[in-house]
């Protein structure tokens, strides 16, 4: 059973929360949104295709700027922020203040996802990681060695992924600074090529390119 049930085009429901999806696709590009009552959700898919009709071009709404602006500006609230200045013309900007876990030292993340990483990360400054240089290297390799997918990998499938905006799968793998990037149309494919990029790694210690495959 789907998880979304059609309301109306380019609009349907999550019957697990109640929400509204809007999901336009022009050109084999999709947006997608979501919101919490149908009136919303049509005011946004209008505004979409209006803009397309006007500009040629596939954009998010005004509404869902506004949404992330506020979301930002709550999140900002709750953690300790501090104005740096950069550059040579007076430029200035928040950032994220944290503190080493080891030494206690000041830490400055400039958006939420480095914040994300650092919070649920081992916690330690520029100069604590590279005295911890031989454990994280340990780390690193028993994260590589490790079929657990991570938790924000909606396949369940390591190094396989799936991109909602485009309706499809990419295969992303890391070794030793290579990276190998692949598109595909579904998820079988997708562990297909993963399974043939690391033979080939472990054959030559180099991965693939993508046209190679």
């Amino acid at each position: 059973m789907s998880r979304f049930k059609n309301v109306e085009n380019c609009i349907a429901r999550d019957v697990c929360t109640g929400t509204h999806r809007v999901a336009v696709c022009r050109n084999r590009q999709y947006i997608t949104e979501y919101y919490n009552t149908l009136e919303e959700a049509r005011e946004a898919r209008e505004e979409i295709k209006q803009v397309f009709s006007d500009e040629g071009q596939l954009k998010h709404s005004s509404h869902h700027y506004l949404k992330r602006v506020e979301r930002t500006r709550k999140y900002t609230e709750k953690h300790e922020t501090k104005l740096i200045k950069y550059g040579n013309h007076g430029k200035s900007r928040n950032m994220f203040v944290e503190h080493c876990r080891d030494c206690g030292g000041e830490v400055l993340l400039e958006n939420k996802k480095r914040l994300s990483s650092f919070q649920n990360g081992n916690g330690w400054c520029q100069k604590c990681r590279f005295k911890h240089k031989e454990q994280i290297e340990q780390l690193v390799k028993a994260r590589i060695a490790s079929e657990k997918a991570l938790k924000n990998n909606r396949t369940g499938v390591k190094n396989v992924l799936y991109i909602e905006r485009n309706k499809s799968y990419t295969v992303a793998i890391t070794r030793n600074g290579q990276r190998f990037w692949q598109n595909c149309k579904t998820l079988e494919e997708g562990i297909s090529i993963k399974k043939k990029a690391l033979n080939i790694f472990k054959q030559t210690g180099c991965l693939p390119t993508s046209s190679s495959l």
